[in-house]
């Protein structure tokens, strides 16, 4: 919101962060006048827009009111950006340690939250090309990227000196936010009381984390290790030893295993055995998780501290070493697991306090799975099945979370025991599906696909229908939240029954796409189609599956529609590979009659189909071209600006990708010259419209950073080429549309609300000219690749 100021008429804005209640302040304060308070706000929300994002960063972060520090410290990562390296290291990160230490906790939390971008930016160079992407994909904290970065001696002065300021600005920054002030003064003598917020510290340590993803493995060592080391060694405050011992175990996947060997394993099980409850349940709770990580070197050590742990004075030290138990079979050889494991999983079941029983319940479930068959006797068995009856009369103390752990480990539970021994579990899998809470059903219903497959792998396929499928029908008529855990792996647990069952479930396909009011059942069953329909064979495929395709290719919902334009092709694929063409060229053929449509709902409809089948290129090129590509690019012309969007992305696409011998095969030079003459006829059609965002479509194959002109002032003149389409006439009027296709917009003239009870949230129908140009985005994907 941008105005005038009172005094000196320069230009100010809002920070864009308060939302409407700084635009509610502003509205009430230019019509009254401003008293002190309101002027008091004003300055609050106010900044000099004249400044550059540097300049603003510098003045507002360090002296501005505390909503603009926040906002401003939060732009740090953008400016350090948009300034360049040279600019950072002079002016920006000098900041870092006087915020570091800023008295207002949200202001250093907003810091830390920033810090592992501003890292990433600055050591980006360090690394090989593709090593951030990877990065980022793996997710924070993922351990370190694949490749290697680069040595001293194969980086530029600038990309070294900003890779050093992490280690000599950041690191110390955050130093400062995790143990307050400190440790800066050492621990001898002038060390003062811990100084920091928890949520501060969290954000630090995530920070912390992230940093040592990014720095080389001598780094890593030297300085952050030492740093984790240093809070671990300090005896005075015994926040900063809970902190290290949390660290540590977090760390310990990112350091080389040398160092975890030599210096990570040992401070855990030093401080396992500290004098202060708090900071031994932390290292309790890491302690299975660096053991996992060095191996049997370990062994010796984790047992002898677990053997401690078990025995310690505080329920919440031995309940936290219950939980870490799962973490310590990984380091026990597996023919020995069952003797080391169960003896302290005995023990930790008979202890005193209710809340280390549970834990042992809990993880009863996780340590069976690391056990070989042969350890597996009847007696762990049954202890495990007592889990599914809280209150049965057995001798373990059950409760809700305890019912829900038993039903989520129960499918790693059945393949360590094997699927032959079933009929040991099969009575508890019963209790659990039919269990009051609907949380533990949920968790079952998600992983019945994997008993099946255990089950018919080893028993065979009448085993399953046995065993599950009466679960199966009663999780379809669950709650939303149960039937969910079902329908999003319906095409594999139909893959595991028998043929006759397969065939009878056909209807629950069709129940599914019929269902108007869960269009995220649809959506769910869409995103099956091909593979249903490589579990059904080709009279099904051909009889139900591609009808009920059509009907979800034409669904209210459009994402229903996406989603099964990207299973089309391979779903169509199959049907034409087992000979039923004619079958595909008629399925095809209804898509293609779209085109013609008086509705410009179907015939943006059909250029997302179109567009799906022909950039898949899974069927023959002629049977794409002529009943799909040709149809296609007569919308080049399209009144309605949307519909020519999707087209000129479809052609863009398609001229951008070359066509090999392999995909133009079954024509003949005269046809391949038709269709790209075709083609350029289209581009040049649409090279030549007035609408901005048809034009950047459309100019990019030759420009890719083409912007078009800006829109003249709209004329009187009701006919616009380049204006959205208005919207649909009532059925009862005089449009030719509506005479030329009585009912032909039945799913997409009137918008309609789908509503699930999944979290009480509603979705109404886009029917506006926003979802119809995301629809059309959809439309323009990789051209040569599959959208299945």
């Amino acid at each position: 919101v941008r105005f005038a100021s009172a005094e000196g008429g320069c230009g100010m804005s809002l920070l864009a962060s308060v939302g409407g209640t700084a635009s509610q302040l502003l509205a009430r304060t230019m019509e009254t006048g401003f008293d002190d308070e309101q002027f008091r706000n004003y300055e609050e929300l106010s900044i000099d827009e004249d400044l550059s994002l540097l300049e603003r960063v510098k003045r507002y972060s360090l002296g501005g009111t505390t909503l603009q520090k926040i906002v401003f410290v939060r732009e740090i990562p953008n400016c350090i950006e948009e300034a360049g390296l040279e600019l950072a290291l002079a002016e920006v990160l000098p900041l870092l340690a006087q915020l570091a230490t800023e008295q207002e906790a949200t202001v250093r939390q907003m810091l830390a939250q920033q810090l592992p971008r501003v890292v990433q930016l600055l050591v980006k160079n360090v690394w090989p090309e593709g090593a951030a992407e990877a990065r980022a994909k793996a997710g924070s904290v993922a351990g370190p990227p694949a490749l290697a970065a680069f040595a001293p001696e194969q980086t530029s002065k600038l990309d070294e000196r900003a890779y050093r300021a992490v280690i000599e600005v950041v690191l110390p920054a955050i130093r400062s936010l995790i143990v307050g002030e400190g440790l800066a003064e050492g621990n001898n003598g002038g060390a003062r009381n811990f100084m920091t917020s928890p949520q501060v510290t969290d954000s630090a340590c995530a920070a912390l984390l992230e940093l040592t993803s990014w720095v080389r493995e001598e780094d890593a060592g030297a300085h952050v290790l030492t740093l984790v080391l240093m809070l671990a060694h300090d005896d005075e405050a015994e926040e900063r030893r809970v902190v290290a011992a949390s660290l540590l175990g977090e760390m310990a996947s990112l350091l080389s295993i040398e160092l975890t060997t030599q210096f990570v394993l040992p401070e855990i099980v030093s401080l396992s055995d500290d004098s202060v409850f708090r900071v031994r349940k932390a290292a309790a709770l890491k302690l299975g998780t660096v053991c996992a990580l060095v191996g049997e070197p370990a062994l010796g050590r984790a047992m002898s501290a677990f053997g401690r742990l078990s025995t310690d004075e505080i329920w919440g030290v031995r309940k936290a070493a219950a939980e870490s138990l799962p973490q310590l079979a990984a380091v026990i050889p597996p023919s020995d697991r069952a003797a080391r494991l169960l003896p302290l999983l005995s023990h930790f079941e008979q202890d005193p306090s209710r809340w280390v029983r549970n834990a042992a319940q809990q993880v009863l479930g996780p340590v069976i799975a690391t056990l070989p068959s042969t350890s597996i006797t009847s007696e762990l068995l049954v202890r495990f099945c007592s889990l599914a009856s809280p209150g049965a009369g057995t001798s373990i103390t059950s409760d809700a979370e305890t019912a829900y752990s038993c039903a989520y480990h129960f499918p790693a539970v059945l393949r360590a025991a094997g699927a032959s021994r079933w009929s040991e579990l099969s009575e508890a899998h019963s209790t659990l599906a039919s269990d009051a809470q609907w949380k533990v059903r949920r968790t079952l219903a998600y992983s019945l696909h994997e008993i099946a497959a255990l089950i018919n792998e080893e028993a065979g396929e009448r085993s399953v229908d046995a065993a599950l499928l009466v679960v199966f029908d009663q999780f379809l008529k669950d709650v939303d939240e149960v039937r969910v855990g079902v329908l999003s792996h319906l095409a594999e647990f139909l893959a595991n029954v028998s043929d006759a069952a397969r065939r009878q479930n056909l209807q629950v396909l069709v129940e599914v796409q019929a269902d108007h009011d869960n269009w995220r059942a649809r959506t769910l069953l869409a995103s099956q189609l091909s593979r249903l329909g490589q579990a059904y064979d080709l009279d099904s495929q051909a009889d139900t599956l591609v009808p009920l395709a059509l009907a979800l290719a034409t669904d209210q919902v459009a994402e229903v529609r996406i989603m099964t334009a990207s299973e089309l092709g391979p779903l169509l694929l199959l049907l034409h590979q087992g000979g039923a063409v004619e079958r595909v060229r008629r399925f095809m053929g209804s898509i293609g009659q779209m085109s013609t449509s008086a509705s410009c709902h179907r015939r943006l409809n059909f250029s997302l189909l179109a567009s799906a089948l022909l950039l898949a290129r899974q069927l023959p090129w002629r049977l794409l071209v002529m009943v799909l590509l040709k149809p296609a690019l007569g919308l080049a012309d399209d009144p309605v600006a949307n519909v020519r969007l999707a087209i000129a992305q479809l052609v863009a696409n398609l001229l951008e990708s070359a066509l090999d011998d392999a995909d133009v095969g079954d024509l003949d030079d005269a046809e391949q010259a038709e269709v790209a003459g075709r083609m350029e006829v289209a581009a040049a059609r649409l090279e030549a419209d007035s609408d901005r965002d048809v034009l950047r479509a459309i100019k990019r194959i030759r420009d890719p950073r083409f912007e078009p002109p800006k829109y003249e002032p709209a004329l009187s003149s009701p006919v616009d080429r380049g204006a959205r389409s208005p919207p649909p006439l009532p059925p009862d009027s005089d449009s030719p549309a509506a005479e030329v296709e009585d009912g032909d917009d039945e799913y997409f003239d009137s918008p309609a609300t789908a509503t699930t009870e999944e979290g009480g949230d509603e979705r109404v129908e886009e029917s506006s000219d926003s979802a119809l140009k995301t629809v059309a985005g959809v439309a323009g994907g990789q051209g040569g690749q599959s959208l299945g």
